[in-house]
């Protein structure tokens, strides 16, 4: 059975009861339903009751008039949406204008023409049942988009978001969004913001397609790095003309769970590369514990007795190659953690003083990287145990120092002709540096691959056999060589295409005998090699000084700047390289050795590193 449409109620107001009479019947006639009232202060009480559809006013009335009735209802948030048409025998244009501004929406003259009076009460009446139909389905569709738990919101062209957004946004974004740019409340920094005003004057020029340019939007919005947003735009066309843009919609989603999900497997599959490299690679690994501890406690004193600035870059250079050395075992919150580290030393060499507090967070910074190791050593028990098996001593008795400290113990305690001692010194002290050098294979196609660049790595067979602890550092500086290479040297398979080379850039080690006395090791690579001219402009543009020390020599000599501190040619400082500490390192882990380094380069052929260095047994 069809519901039967409700009647609509008119409520007429007049204090003349003819006029109510005259209008009551004719509304009647047509089938409205008709409430009569003869004064404003009974005609307010029963407004209140029925909420009618339309009410038709007097203007003239005694005690209180229709402006004073009319305004009463535009006070009342119950009653101000129902529209109020004015009756009066006032014709004269300010009287006309009057009843617009207290709220009225139409005006009709008395004596009444029947015919005009219902066919304006008819239009007024449709307009209300139009607008409440919107409105309705307004609702109803912000509720859906409620239920889909997806936040809406309407930006300009200047990022601002204008009012009705959906209601979860304050949720998500702790805020009521209104009048706030998307740039505020996504917490973009500068960058990000010159970024997100140059998309939004391009998306509404309309020179480029939206498709083409909604991927440089921002994508992504992480709050207090525990709630992670995907964000979407959908662009909303003037309605004359479907190519100029009138308003943007981002659409924010709360996929938290997802990223939780996904950091979980990407920190599972971290841990199964991690195992991996130390398992393979068990000596560099554990040498490398062993000289982070090292580093950490000497690190230490320094911060805590000589507070000395000057030690700010010897700390600075520790710092640097234990992270490019963790970074090889893919133990990111180390690297994390150091990179930031670097940047707060990079900002206190920079001061003039420093107080208590710089060397307080200097401390702070070491005691969470200190963490970071103490952590892994408690979470992988096992896994540690396991790889310190390669240095099983006797029964339970497993070793906790360096290889040379033990080294030193049994020499004292048995000799140096000790069949014993020479056993262990053979066994775990002496070693081919070939084989160390190898172990740089797997980090040198990684960094490759993250490129887009194809590079074959090379360590020729070698018989020299050297302490593997004296040259453990120089060894793992040498990682900065590599990183060089990768960084700078070998190009891109399309670039070594249009240059008519190999697809594959290749670098390769060879170690040889000088003499009974001293190794040769060359590092080479057969990239773009070294433009003296490119470095010049480069130092001259530093402030490190460099410039007027290197200004008058000959460009095989002039390239050598780049073992010097503060050099780098990287624009941007990453969690790997940029910090023009690198190859400093490698100077100074060869100086140390008593040794010598020289680069020797060739544009468009390649580059090599020329390292000679005393052998210690």
């Amino acid at each position: 059975m069809e519901k039967k449409e409700r009647k609509q109620l008119i409520q007429i107001i007049d204090d003349d009861l003819k006029n109510l009479q005259v209008a009551g019947k004719s509304l009647e006639k047509k089938g409205y339903r008709v409430s009569l009232s003869q004064n404003g202060q009974e005609a307010l009480k029963i407004t209140t009751l029925i909420k009618p559809d339309l009410i038709l006013l007097d203007v003239m009335m005694p005690g209180m008039d229709g402006f004073d009735v009319c305004k009463k209802l535009k006070e009342d948030p119950e009653l101000q949406q129902i529209p109020v048409i004015f009756i009066t025998l006032k014709s004269e244009p300010n009287d006309i204008v009057k009843c617009f501004k207290m709220g009225g929406i139409d005006f009709i003259p008395k004596p009444l023409n029947e015919a005009e009076f219902i066919a304006r009460v008819q239009n007024h009446l449709e307009i209300k049942k139009t607008k409440e139909k919107l409105i309705n389905q307004r609702k109803e569709t912000t509720t859906l988009l409620e239920n889909l738990g997806q936040g809406f919101m309407i930006f300009d062209e200047e990022g601002v978001v204008k009012p009705g957004s959906t209601k979860i946004v304050q949720t998500f974004f702790g805020q009521d969004p209104t009048g706030k740019n998307l740039a505020d409340i996504f917490e973009l920094n500068d960058e990000e913001r010159k970024r997100f005003k140059k998309w939004c004057q391009n998306v509404w020029t309309g020179k480029i397609n939206f498709k083409d340019l909604v991927a440089l939007a921002p994508q992504t919005y992480i709050k207090n790095n525990e709630f992670y947003f995907s964000l979407e735009y959908r662009p909303i066309y003037k309605q004359d003309d479907k190519q100029v843009i009138q308003r943007v919609i981002c659409i924010a989603s709360d996929k938290t769970k997802e990223w939780e999900l996904k950091k979980r497997a990407l920190k599972e599959e971290e841990r199964g590369i991690t195992y991996n490299l130390i398992i393979t690679n068990t000596i560099e690994f554990l040498d490398l514990m062993m000289d982070a501890v090292d580093s950490f406690w000497n690190i230490q004193l320094y911060f805590e007795k000589e507070k000395n600035r000057i030690h700010l870059e010897e700390v600075f250079r520790k710092i640097h190659t234990l992270k490019a050395r963790f970074s090889y075992f893919k133990m990111s919150d180390f690297v994390k953690k150091a990179h930031a580290f670097e940047g707060y030393l990079s900002n206190l060499m920079e001061k003039e003083s420093l107080d208590n507090d710089d060397w307080g967070f200097c401390s702070q910074h070491l005691i969470s990287l200190r963490k970071v190791v103490e952590d892994f050593q408690t979470e992988n028990k096992n896994l540690l145990e396991l790889a310190n098996k390669v240095f099983f001593l006797e029964e339970g008795n497993f070793r906790t120092v360096k290889i040379e400290t033990i080294s030193d113990f049994l020499e004292k305690e048995l000799g140096v002709n000790s069949k014993h001692y020479a056993s262990f010194k053979n066994k775990f002290l002496l070693g081919p540096l070939n084989l160390r050098f190898k172990g740089f294979s797997s980090l040198i196609k990684q960094l490759s691959a993250t490129q887009g660049k194809d590079t074959e790595f090379i360590v020729s067979e070698s018989s020299v056999v050297v302490n593997q602890d004296l040259y453990g550092p120089f060894v793992s500086s040498c990682i900065h060589i590599f990183r060089n290479a990768i960084d700078h040297g070998i190009e891109s398979i399309e670039e070594r295409v249009s240059k008519n080379k190999d697809p594959s850039g290749l670098i390769k080690v060879d170690i040889s005998k000088i003499n009974e006395n001293e190794i040769k090791i060359t590092i080479e690579d057969n990239g773009r090699g070294i433009d003296p001219e490119k470095l010049r402009k480069v130092v001259n543009q530093s402030s490190s000084g460099l410039a007027k020390r290197f200004s008058n020599l000959k460009d095989e000599d002039y390239i050598q700047v780049i073992f010097e501190q503060g050099f780098s040619s990287k624009e941007k400082v990453d969690e790997v390289s940029g910090r023009g500490i690198g190859l400093e390192a490698v100077k100074n882990e060869v100086i140390k050795l008593k040794g010598s380094v020289r680069v020797h380069s060739k544009i468009e052929e390649g580059t090599t590193f020329v390292i000679c260095l005393p052998i210690y047994l």
